[in-house]
């Protein structure tokens, strides 16, 4: 059985309103150790949250060539 841990962050915390800024995969084995890694960022439209970067550590220079 194949399994895998999604990590997600975004420009903020509204609902519908913000926009996702990184997406990360990690498949695993059985034994729950790390396969592979995927993780990229997206760059926004809008610029991100001061409290959302203190929360994921994304900055806007992190994703300004995303």
């Amino acid at each position: 059985m194949s399994r895998a841990a999604i990590d997600i962050e975004t420009t903020g915390f509204a609902k519908g309103k913000d926009e996702i800024i990184e997406l990360a995969i990690l498949p695993f084995d059985a034994n729950y150790k790390v396969i592979s890694k995927f993780i990229t960022y997206i760059k926004p439209l809008r610029g991100l949250n001061p409290a959302a970067m203190k929360v994921n550590g994304i900055t806007e220079a992190m994703i300004a060539n995303a």
